[in-house]
């Protein structure tokens, strides 16, 4: 499992959690949760599975703007509109 330390915990805790609480497990979740609310009904609890273990695997990682912008009110996830 892939855990963020030094320089990249720095980070992680000063532009990516949604509160100071949040763990990096808990932002793995939120960012997967986020990205599969857009599958089909059928498929959202298998596409999340698939994505949170990916992010722990540290097999991909969202870019910084999906991993701020996901699961807060009003976040825009994308860089141009």
């Amino acid at each position: 499992m892939f855990e963020p330390t030094g320089l990249g915990l720095d980070i992680f805790n000063e532009r990516y959690r949604l509160h100071d609480e949040e763990t990096w497990d808990e932002a793995c979740r939120r960012v997967a949760k986020w990205a599969a609310s857009c599958e089909d009904r059928d498929k959202i609890g298998e596409v999340e599975e698939n994505f949170y273990r990916i992010i722990r695997e540290g097999l991909f990682m969202p870019g910084g703007r999906i991993m701020y912008a996901a699961g807060r009110p009003f976040a825009q996830g994308l860089n141009c509109f």
